[in-house]
């Protein structure tokens, strides 16, 4: 069934009357999130669709609460069918927050891109890749931290990677980045100088990683 005015799904009755926010339900139940999605086997209104609601509710309760007033986006986990919480402009990557599934009650912030997307030099296979950072707790500070990272000006218009190690450590890296991996590494190594060895470590993943998808 359909709201005449917007032509928005409605939601399973326990999920249309929780949320206040139009926005959010209408981003809940866009039919890009309940299709073409391996790990999602059923609609929106079914036993299914009712359980990958109740668990993406965590998330779901803070963007309600807490993002009354940005622009937001949500894509598919396309491995377990969790809904990732993004920033509103596509070619802004490299953050998405969602459920975490190893700390109960928080937050994974992920580092979420589509490596093809970041090189004009070479065609790479990559698809969506997603990698747990760190997780907080839904509240006040996480807000003002993705409220800081999502609305950045500079990153809402332009072509870029918000890499989040952690709330102090946050590496941006701009344009076709994968085009010239040694001044990435320099740029990442530097803004993780100051940084704890777990923190360095995984900005070393994350070149070698690209080192490695270009070089496949």
């Amino acid at each position: 069934m359909k709201i005449k005015n917007t032509g928005r799904e409605i939601l399973p009755a326990e999920f249309e009357k929780r949320y206040g926010s139009e926005k959010l339900k209408e981003r809940i139940a866009d039919y890009g999130m309940w299709c073409a999605i391996p790990s999602v086997t059923g609609s929106m209104n079914s036993a299914f669709g009712i359980r990958r609601l109740r668990e993406n509710q965590l998330l779901f309760d803070f963007i309600d609460q807490y993002f009354p007033d940005i622009p937001y986006a949500f894509e598919p986990n396309m491995r377990d069918g969790r809904f990732v919480f993004l920033p509103d402009n596509v070619s802004h990557q490299g953050i998405g927050v969602l459920v975490s599934k190893v700390f109960p009650g928080s937050l994974d912030f992920c580092h979420f891109w589509y490596p093809c997307e970041y090189t004009d030099k070479k065609k790479i296979a990559s698809g969506q890749v997603c990698i747990p950072a760190f997780a907080l707790k839904p509240g006040t500070e996480c807000a003002n931290l993705i409220r800081r990272l999502y609305t950045d000006e500079e990153a809402s218009k332009n072509v870029c990677c918000t890499f989040a190690f952690n709330p102090d450590y946050v590496v941006k890296l701009r344009g076709h980045f994968l085009d010239d991996l040694d001044a990435t590494e320099t740029a990442v190594l530097t803004a993780l100088k100051d940084a704890d060895e777990s923190v360095c470590g995984q900005g070393e993943k994350l070149v070698s990683f690209m080192r490695w998808i270009m070089e496949k």
